[in-house]
């Protein structure tokens, strides 16, 4: 057994597993042609593993769970366990597809990890609240859930693979669409224990659901805003925010303009001053500046591109 794999960022680069990430989620399909290979496991991200083919058996501190096809597991950040694959020694054959080579598995374990943080986990939260009915007591007391058997689960599952080709920043409002799928489907299906894993996390973070739902909905000017609005000075604020949520409340508002200047640059006929102003930026100079070293190019050259009303 060799060393503590780091999930998700180990995966990037392993042979027969593709993946695709961004700064809030990643995901990607694993495949192991032998079994009981065992292997020392940390989450950095919230994951949920579903087993599309084969079985694994995770041995966690709160007992062993043992994943069959079409089955899920939701594991915690922070969380250690010991994976053990149990599926039969099976190798990969190639397929062709018209002109293109596909590696397809006769029968080995297949699996989609997919991978979040409290940021994308908590929008969610806060865009369907009226789904979820927070306790005030005690929750299950578990950081690992196990999901029963869902011929729909492991086809939402699947539906992924189609963004594991070939990682393109344009199709990142796409894969945010897909987790927002998903969310809901689990939120329908299996909505005790996806409310439970929920509250959890906030639990363990001290965070109070009303806030964390504000945090998302609210538009806030700058950081002593927000630490106003949770009644507390703002170091501490900061602190917590970060904790919570894996980054800085600054670098969180300038995430949410960038993102609000993105669709007005596509959708609106506002220069870049008045984008700019509404957005709540500075000024025009620094608010260029950052946009060009985010997404490599300027406004303008994107607004040109993008927008029909400056084609």
């Amino acid at each position: 057994m060799e060393g503590i794999t780091h999930l998700p960022r180990d995966l990037r680069g392993l042979s027969h597993t593709r993946f695709f990430s961004t700064s809030h989620f990643a995901f990607a399909k694993y495949v192991q042609t032998q079994s009981g290979i065992k292997q020392r496991v940390y989450t950095d991200m919230h994951c949920l593993v579903i087993v599309l083919r084969g079985e694994k058996v995770m041995h966690t501190k709160e007992g062993d769970f043992a994943i069959k096809t079409n089955e899920g597991l939701f594991l915690q950040a922070d969380n250690y366990c010991l994976s053990n694959i149990t599926a039969l020694d099976l190798g990969l054959s190639d397929d062709y597809r018209g002109n293109t080579k596909v590696e397809v598995s006769d029968g080995a374990y297949e699996a989609l990890l997919l991978f979040f943080d409290n940021v994308s986990l908590f929008e969610f939260v806060a865009k369907h609240r009226e789904r979820f009915r927070f306790h005030t007591k005690e929750g299950w007391g578990s950081r690992v859930f196990h999901l029963q058997d869902s011929d729909m689960l492991s086809t939402i599952a699947r539906s992924f693979e189609l963004y594991l080709q070939e990682f393109k920043e344009e199709l990142v409002p796409f894969v945010s669409h897909k987790f927002e799928e998903l969310f809901l489907y689990l939120s329908l299906r299996y909505a005790g224990i996806f409310t439970h894993f929920v509250q959890q996390i906030m639990q363990g973070l001290a965070l109070d659901s009303h806030l964390a739902f504000l945090y998302c909905q609210e538009e806030f000017a700058n950081v002593a805003q927000m630490a106003e609005c949770a009644k507390t000075d703002q170091a501490t604020f900061s602190r917590k925010f970060k904790q919570a949520f894996g980054l800085s409340p600054k670098h969180w508002l300038d995430e949410r303009r960038f993102e609000k200047a993105k669709f007005l640059l596509e959708f609106s006929n506002k220069n870049i001053n008045e984008i700019c102003a509404e957005c709540g930026f500075g000024s025009p100079s620094w608010f260029i500046e950052r946009f060009k070293t985010r997404y490599h190019c300027t406004p303008k050259h994107y607004q040109k591109s993008k927008n029909l009303y400056f084609s």
